[in-house]
Protein backbone atom coordinates (compact mmCIF):
# COMPACT_ATOMS: atom_id res chain seq x y z
CA UNK A 1 0.00 0.00 0.00
CA UNK A 2 1.39 3.02 -0.80
CA UNK A 3 0.42 6.89 -0.25
CA UNK A 4 0.90 8.84 3.31
CA UNK A 5 -1.95 9.88 5.48
CA UNK A 6 -2.30 13.29 7.98
CA UNK A 7 -1.36 13.01 11.80
CA UNK A 8 -2.73 16.38 13.44
CA UNK A 9 -0.73 17.98 16.24
CA UNK A 10 -3.93 18.21 18.31
CA UNK A 11 -4.00 14.80 18.76
CA UNK A 12 -1.74 14.83 21.89
CA UNK A 13 -4.74 16.97 23.58
CA UNK A 14 -6.98 14.18 22.70
CA UNK A 15 -7.99 11.53 25.28
CA UNK A 16 -7.46 8.49 22.81
CA UNK A 17 -3.79 9.89 23.12
CA UNK A 18 -3.63 10.76 26.47
CA UNK A 19 -5.16 7.88 28.11
CA UNK A 20 -3.32 4.79 25.70
CA UNK A 21 -0.39 3.19 26.42
CA UNK A 22 2.65 2.94 24.79
CA UNK A 23 1.62 -0.10 22.94
CA UNK A 24 -1.62 1.51 22.46
CA UNK A 25 -0.10 4.29 20.39
CA UNK A 26 1.53 2.50 17.80
CA UNK A 27 -1.33 0.06 17.44
CA UNK A 28 -3.31 3.69 16.54
CA UNK A 29 -1.15 4.88 13.86
CA UNK A 30 -0.36 1.34 12.70
CA UNK A 31 -4.49 1.67 12.22
CA UNK A 32 -4.47 4.69 10.33
CA UNK A 33 -1.62 3.83 7.82
CA UNK A 34 -3.29 0.47 7.26
CA UNK A 35 -6.61 2.28 6.34
CA UNK A 36 -7.44 2.65 2.54
CA UNK A 37 -6.96 6.11 1.44
CA UNK A 38 -9.59 5.54 -1.74
CA UNK A 39 -12.37 2.75 -2.85
CA UNK A 40 -10.94 -0.55 -3.25
CA UNK A 41 -13.05 -3.83 -4.61
CA UNK A 42 -12.20 -7.49 -4.35
CA UNK A 43 -14.12 -10.75 -5.15
CA UNK A 44 -15.20 -13.33 -1.90
CA UNK A 45 -17.54 -16.78 -2.97
CA UNK A 46 -18.55 -14.99 -6.45
CA UNK A 47 -19.81 -11.48 -4.48
CA UNK A 48 -17.48 -8.23 -5.62
CA UNK A 49 -17.35 -5.85 -2.45
CA UNK A 50 -16.07 -2.34 -2.08
CA UNK A 51 -14.00 -0.97 0.86
CA UNK A 52 -14.40 3.09 1.09
CA UNK A 53 -11.55 5.37 2.19
CA UNK A 54 -10.52 4.57 5.70
CA UNK A 55 -12.02 1.21 5.81
CA UNK A 56 -9.97 -2.18 5.61
CA UNK A 57 -10.55 -5.89 6.66
CA UNK A 58 -7.88 -7.55 8.38
CA UNK A 59 -7.26 -9.71 11.44
CA UNK A 60 -5.83 -9.23 14.95
CA UNK A 61 -3.19 -11.51 13.47
CA UNK A 62 -2.14 -8.92 10.64
CA UNK A 63 -2.25 -6.01 13.25
CA UNK A 64 -0.31 -7.69 14.87
CA UNK A 65 2.70 -8.30 12.10
CA UNK A 66 2.21 -4.92 10.96
CA UNK A 67 2.65 -3.31 14.33
CA UNK A 68 5.59 -4.79 14.48
CA UNK A 69 7.75 -6.14 17.72
CA UNK A 70 6.49 -5.91 20.92
CA UNK A 71 3.08 -5.41 20.09
CA UNK A 72 1.16 -8.57 21.18
CA UNK A 73 -2.65 -10.01 20.30
CA UNK A 74 -3.74 -9.01 23.59
CA UNK A 75 -2.38 -5.66 22.98
CA UNK A 76 -4.29 -5.24 19.97
CA UNK A 77 -7.47 -6.99 21.31
CA UNK A 78 -7.58 -4.14 24.35
CA UNK A 79 -6.18 -1.19 21.71
CA UNK A 80 -9.78 -2.12 19.42
CA UNK A 81 -12.16 -2.11 22.42
CA UNK A 82 -10.92 0.96 23.93
CA UNK A 83 -10.51 2.87 20.20
CA UNK A 84 -13.99 1.62 19.94
CA UNK A 85 -15.68 2.83 22.74
CA UNK A 86 -13.91 6.64 22.37
CA UNK A 87 -15.50 6.81 18.65
CA UNK A 88 -12.38 6.33 16.99
CA UNK A 89 -13.16 3.61 14.64
CA UNK A 90 -16.03 0.72 14.48
CA UNK A 91 -15.14 -3.13 14.85
CA UNK A 92 -17.34 -5.46 13.26
CA UNK A 93 -16.53 -9.64 12.45
CA UNK A 94 -17.62 -10.32 8.89
CA UNK A 95 -17.52 -13.29 6.59
CA UNK A 96 -14.00 -11.82 5.06
CA UNK A 97 -12.78 -11.04 7.93
CA UNK A 98 -12.58 -7.98 10.41
CA UNK A 99 -14.18 -4.74 8.84
CA UNK A 100 -12.34 -1.62 10.58
CA UNK A 101 -13.63 2.20 9.75
CA UNK A 102 -12.09 5.14 10.71
CA UNK A 103 -14.75 6.97 12.41
CA UNK A 104 -14.69 10.22 10.65
CA UNK A 105 -11.92 9.54 8.37
CA UNK A 106 -12.66 12.02 5.70
CA UNK A 107 -12.72 14.98 7.93
CA UNK A 108 -9.66 13.86 9.23
CA UNK A 109 -7.58 13.39 6.17
CA UNK A 110 -9.13 15.61 3.76
CA UNK A 111 -6.62 17.49 1.56
CA UNK A 112 -5.49 21.10 2.24
CA UNK A 113 -6.80 23.91 -0.52
CA UNK A 114 -3.07 24.50 -1.27
CA UNK A 115 -1.72 21.33 -1.67
CA UNK A 116 -3.75 19.37 -4.00
CA UNK A 117 -2.63 17.46 -7.52
CA UNK A 118 -4.06 15.24 -9.48
CA UNK A 119 -3.97 12.31 -7.00
CA UNK A 120 -5.05 14.30 -3.94
CA UNK A 121 -8.02 14.99 -6.23
CA UNK A 122 -9.37 11.96 -6.73
CA UNK A 123 -8.41 10.82 -2.85
CA UNK A 124 -10.68 13.41 -2.18
CA UNK A 125 -12.97 12.40 -4.56
CA UNK A 126 -13.62 9.40 -3.20
CA UNK A 127 -13.84 10.75 0.61
CA UNK A 128 -16.75 12.81 -0.41
CA UNK A 129 -18.56 9.29 -1.13
CA UNK A 130 -19.16 8.99 2.82
CA UNK A 131 -18.13 6.33 5.20
CA UNK A 132 -20.23 3.86 3.64
CA UNK A 133 -18.17 0.35 4.78
CA UNK A 134 -18.41 -2.43 2.93
CA UNK A 135 -21.18 -3.01 0.39
CA UNK A 136 -21.84 -6.48 -1.54
CA UNK A 137 -22.62 -5.38 -5.19
CA UNK A 138 -25.31 -8.39 -5.18
CA UNK A 139 -27.93 -8.41 -2.38
CA UNK A 140 -27.08 -11.03 0.59
CA UNK A 141 -30.37 -13.40 1.58
CA UNK A 142 -31.22 -11.95 4.77
CA UNK A 143 -34.01 -12.92 6.98
CA UNK A 144 -37.49 -11.36 6.37
CA UNK A 145 -36.88 -8.20 8.60
CA UNK A 146 -34.29 -7.61 5.85
CA UNK A 147 -35.43 -7.80 2.63
CA UNK A 148 -37.30 -4.51 2.18
CA UNK A 149 -35.48 -2.79 4.65
CA UNK A 150 -31.55 -3.72 3.82
CA UNK A 151 -31.73 -4.21 0.58
CA UNK A 152 -29.28 -1.29 -0.73
CA UNK A 153 -27.85 -1.62 3.21
CA UNK A 154 -23.67 -2.01 4.05
CA UNK A 155 -22.28 -5.26 5.18
CA UNK A 156 -21.94 -3.18 8.27
CA UNK A 157 -25.36 -2.59 8.68
CA UNK A 158 -26.00 -6.21 8.17
CA UNK A 159 -23.67 -7.76 10.88
CA UNK A 160 -24.57 -5.41 13.37
CA UNK A 161 -28.22 -6.41 12.80
CA UNK A 162 -27.30 -9.98 13.99
CA UNK A 163 -26.89 -8.54 17.59
CA UNK A 164 -31.01 -8.51 17.83
CA UNK A 165 -33.51 -10.51 18.25
CA UNK A 166 -36.25 -11.19 15.53
CA UNK A 167 -39.17 -9.15 17.66
CA UNK A 168 -36.47 -6.15 18.56
CA UNK A 169 -35.41 -6.33 15.46
CA UNK A 170 -39.40 -5.62 14.16
CA UNK A 171 -39.53 -2.79 16.37
CA UNK A 172 -36.34 -1.48 14.87
CA UNK A 173 -37.72 -1.77 11.33
CA UNK A 174 -40.60 -0.03 12.43
CA UNK A 175 -38.75 2.91 13.89
CA UNK A 176 -36.75 3.42 10.64
CA UNK A 177 -39.69 3.57 8.92
CA UNK A 178 -40.55 6.44 10.91
CA UNK A 179 -37.54 8.13 11.15
CA UNK A 180 -37.63 8.19 6.93
CA UNK A 181 -40.82 10.51 7.25
CA UNK A 182 -38.38 12.83 8.56
CA UNK A 183 -36.24 13.31 5.65
CA UNK A 184 -38.13 15.60 2.86
CA UNK A 185 -37.56 12.32 -0.06
CA UNK A 186 -38.61 9.43 2.12
CA UNK A 187 -35.52 7.99 2.16
CA UNK A 188 -32.40 7.40 4.34
CA UNK A 189 -28.89 7.45 2.87
CA UNK A 190 -26.94 4.49 3.80
CA UNK A 191 -24.29 6.50 5.70
CA UNK A 192 -26.98 7.74 8.15
CA UNK A 193 -28.39 3.77 8.99
CA UNK A 194 -25.38 3.08 9.47
CA UNK A 195 -24.92 5.93 11.89
CA UNK A 196 -27.83 4.59 13.68
CA UNK A 197 -26.46 1.35 13.79
CA UNK A 198 -23.15 2.10 15.20
CA UNK A 199 -25.04 4.27 18.00
CA UNK A 200 -27.71 1.30 18.86
CA UNK A 201 -24.50 -1.09 19.55
CA UNK A 202 -23.15 1.36 22.48
CA UNK A 203 -26.40 -0.02 24.64
CA UNK A 204 -27.86 -3.01 25.64
CA UNK A 205 -30.40 -4.65 23.66
CA UNK A 206 -33.52 -3.77 26.29
CA UNK A 207 -32.28 -0.23 25.62
CA UNK A 208 -32.56 -0.27 22.41
CA UNK A 209 -35.86 -1.89 22.54
CA UNK A 210 -37.31 0.79 24.48
CA UNK A 211 -36.38 3.64 22.80
CA UNK A 212 -37.84 2.71 19.43
CA UNK A 213 -40.79 1.32 21.38
CA UNK A 214 -41.04 5.38 23.09
CA UNK A 215 -41.41 6.04 19.43
CA UNK A 216 -43.17 3.92 17.61
CA UNK A 217 -45.71 4.61 20.17
CA UNK A 218 -45.81 8.00 20.46
CA UNK A 219 -47.07 9.88 16.96
CA UNK A 220 -45.66 13.32 18.86
CA UNK A 221 -42.08 11.74 18.27
CA UNK A 222 -42.96 10.66 14.75
CA UNK A 223 -41.34 14.17 13.58
CA UNK A 224 -38.10 13.52 15.59
CA UNK A 225 -34.77 12.94 13.85
CA UNK A 226 -32.05 10.28 14.99
CA UNK A 227 -30.59 12.66 17.72
CA UNK A 228 -33.85 12.17 19.93
CA UNK A 229 -33.23 8.63 19.93
CA UNK A 230 -29.79 8.64 20.40
CA UNK A 231 -30.96 10.70 23.71
CA UNK A 232 -33.05 8.46 24.78
CA UNK A 233 -30.64 5.83 24.76
CA UNK A 234 -28.03 7.58 26.48
CA UNK A 235 -30.68 8.57 29.13
CA UNK A 236 -31.89 5.23 29.65
CA UNK A 237 -30.13 2.75 31.79
CA UNK A 238 -30.79 -0.83 31.59
CA UNK A 239 -32.81 -1.93 34.72
CA UNK A 240 -34.72 1.79 33.81
CA UNK A 241 -35.69 0.43 30.37
CA UNK A 242 -36.56 -3.32 31.45
CA UNK A 243 -38.79 -2.07 34.28
CA UNK A 244 -40.34 0.32 32.05
CA UNK A 245 -41.26 -2.53 29.20
CA UNK A 246 -42.38 -5.06 32.30
CA UNK A 247 -44.99 -2.08 32.99
CA UNK A 248 -46.33 -2.15 29.60
CA UNK A 249 -46.06 -6.01 29.12
CA UNK A 250 -48.09 -6.31 32.35
CA UNK A 251 -50.82 -3.76 30.73
CA UNK A 252 -50.80 -5.53 27.52
CA UNK A 253 -51.36 -8.55 29.31
CA UNK A 254 -54.56 -6.89 31.18
CA UNK A 255 -56.24 -5.99 27.67
CA UNK A 256 -55.62 -9.32 26.88
CA UNK A 257 -57.20 -11.23 29.85
CA UNK A 258 -60.08 -8.81 29.62
CA UNK A 259 -60.71 -8.40 26.18
CA UNK A 260 -60.59 -5.33 25.89
CA UNK A 261 -59.94 -4.07 21.83
CA UNK A 262 -56.98 -2.29 21.11
CA UNK A 263 -57.98 0.90 18.45
CA UNK A 264 -56.48 -0.55 15.14
CA UNK A 265 -53.43 2.21 15.15
CA UNK A 266 -52.36 1.27 18.62
CA UNK A 267 -48.70 -0.83 17.95
CA UNK A 268 -47.26 -2.83 20.97
CA UNK A 269 -44.97 -5.45 21.27
CA UNK A 270 -45.47 -9.09 20.26
CA UNK A 271 -48.13 -7.79 17.62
Amino acid sequence: MEGWVKLYRVLLKKPIWLKSTPEHKTILITLLLMANHEQGEWEWQGYKFKVEPGQFVTSIDSIVKECGKGISFQNVRSALKKFEKLGFLTNVSTKTGRLITIVNWEEYQANDDDTNNNTNKEVTKNQQRGNKEVTPNKNDKNDKNDKNLLKDSSLQIQNLRHRYSPETLILIDEYIEILKTTRVSGKIAVSVLEKVYIEMAKYPEIVVKYACYTIVNNPALHSKKENYFFGIMRNTKADEATRKLDKFYGQIKVVEDFGINRRPEEKYFGD
